[in-house]
């Protein structure tokens, strides 16, 4: 997974009549969304948010979540087990489900699409979920296989699939929609064809005629093995300015929109803080530590002093950004209130002490790597002159977003930039892979022998509550050593018509049309 540079997503308004006066037997069975331009249908290329909510509701992955407590739930899957040790893991399928098109789904469809994610030539974005799967390196590393050693079909409802090491809670992991299985014969006879037009077995179906570019229009599918979902059609509104999805909302052009940071305060008094929950993506600020300048922990201690994380947030991206207070999210099991303690409290007059203490008189530099943005040069200008007051000089250096990444690789950067987004509701997202001592994601170069065992203890307890602790360990441990710096936290921001009912925004920043039902509008609307 390569670090994300995140951006405030686009906000669309939504073209059309005026709002009619009298509510219609389709406004009372269609839900309009307000999107910006999904880029795919297939789910294994899904680029942007707008490409994970439609996906969600056309394909249906082998578990789900709970939105609000994060417990595992049967989906596609009537039940798994665990097996050796927490290296294995048994899917039996139901009987019933069905592709969109009526065909019976089978563990080699859901094979059949785990195999498309990790292979080298699909060169999804995604692949990385795979990765802790036996045979991931032959199949997406050297390209030298097509077929993941660990995933191997017992029979057609039957899968198995085995991890190189312990860890309880990787079916989490198949809760992604690009995990989800597809119709491999459909597929294999005419792949442009099919992902024109794609089938998928969640509970709504692509309509006939609906296509990209352009507005997409999703019908329930009579197929799908679960209870018939309340909402007939979604329609999914794209185009528009970025700040007036809440316009569209107040006329009645959409159901649900995703309205910009600066009219959250408005759209709070309007319509509520359903969709304005805690999403599992945070700022940050890493550091090298095999930079010679910034393996005193005391500097990086006063540079973590020194940022105001209130005034990036207010001042950089508005009420869409909370101050953070460790290294796991709000909204996810394990978030400890204040893990982060003083490091993370402005202290302009500590954070110069500290300076002193390990520069003298001499004033130290630090260069700071991030990708180019309007929103990231505007935090990189904050961080400069808040760190000038604690006697720090800041030099920021900025890179083409696609070369960020790059830059990383070639370990030649200081201080920089990690945004990181969750793709499974778990704390572990924002643990294991920022933390181990041989992730790619590791770009601090952190190596801790007594953290990579407490990552090893946590991922092989078949216990919540021990996990738990494990987690909070790690945590401390972690920001007691600083190789990484919190400042934010990002929350979600849609907001939904009093008629939808059941609206819930999950962590990882999406919803289920099929939870929703819909009422009507409120007299006078």
């Amino acid at each position: 997974m390569a670090v994300l540079a995140f951006a405030a997503l686009d906000l669309v308004a939504c073209t059309g009549s005026k709002t009619p006066n009298v509510e219609s037997a389709t406004t009372l069975t269609e839900l309009r969304i307000g999107v910006r331009q999904p880029s795919t249908l297939d789910p294994a290329m899904r680029a942007n948010p707008s490409d994970l909510l439609v996906a969600r509701q056309i394909y249906e992955p082998l578990v789900g979540f709970d939105p609000q407590t994060g417990a595992l739930l049967p989906r596609l899957a009537t039940s798994w087990q665990v097996l050796n040790g927490g290296t294995g893991f048994r899917f039996h399928l139901r009987p019933d489900a069905r592709f969109q098109d009526g065909v019976t789904v089978t563990a080699n469809d859901v094979a059949f699409e785990l195999n498309r994610l990790a292979r080298k030539d699909t060169n999804s974005s995604l692949a990385h979920l795979l990765m802790p799967v036996v045979g991931y390196d032959q199949v997406h590393g050297t390209g030298e296989a097509t077929e993941l050693a660990g995933v191997k079909v017992e029979d057609p409802r039957t899968l198995v699939i085995t991890i190189t090491q312990p860890w309880y809670e990787f079916p989490y992991v198949l809760a992604d929609p690009s995990t989800a299985p597809i119709p491999a014969a459909k597929f294999q006879s005419d792949p442009a064809a099919f992902l024109r037009h794609p089938t998928g077995s969640g509970p709504y179906a692509l309509a006939s005629g609906s296509a990209l570019p352009g507005n997409l229009v999703l019908e329930r599918s009579k197929h799908y093995w679960g209870p018939l979902p309340a909402v007939a059609t979604v329609r999914f509104v794209s185009g528009g300015s970025p700040s007036a999805a809440l316009g569209g909302l107040r006329a009645g052009r959409i159901d649900i929109g995703d309205v910009a940071p600066d009219a959250m305060s408005q759209a709070l008094r309007d319509f509520g803080s359903r969709g304005f929950t805690p999403l599992a993506a945070e700022i940050s600020l890493g550091f090298n530590l095999t930079d010679p300048a910034l393996k005193d922990p005391r500097l990086r201690r006063a540079v973590s002093m020194a940022v105001d994380r209130q005034a990036i947030g207010k001042k950089v991206y508005g009420d869409v950004l909370v101050p953070a207070d460790g290294l796991i999210p709000r909204g996810l099991p394990g978030h400890t209130e204040l893990a982060c303690a003083d490091s993370c409290v402005h202290d302009p007059a500590g954070a110069k002490a500290l300076v002193q203490q390990v520069s003298g008189t001499a004033r130290p530099e630090i260069a700071y790597d991030y990708p180019r943005s309007g929103t990231n040069d505007a935090v990189a200008q904050e961080l400069k002159s808040e760190l000038d007051a604690a006697g720090i000089t800041l030099v920021p250096r900025p890179h083409a977003p696609i070369d960020f990444l790059s830059a990383l690789n070639t370990n030649s950067q200081q201080m920089f930039l990690l945004i990181w987004v969750a793709d499974y509701p778990l704390a572990d997202w924002f643990l294991a892979p920022l933390f181990s001592a041989n992730s790619p994601d590791n770009h601090s170069g952190y190596n801790d022998p007594a953290v990579q065992s407490l990552i090893d203890a946590e991922r092989s307890d078949g216990d919540l509550v021990p996990r738990l602790g494990l987690e909070k360990q790690i945590e401390q441990k972690v920001l007691a050593d600083l190789p990484v710096t919190p400042v934010g936290f990002f929350r979600n921001h849609y907001a939904a018509a009093t008629r939808v009912q059941g609206f819930y925004v999950d962590v990882l920043g999406g919803f289920d049309v099929a939870r929703l039902s819909l009422g009507a509008a409120p007299s006078g609307s």
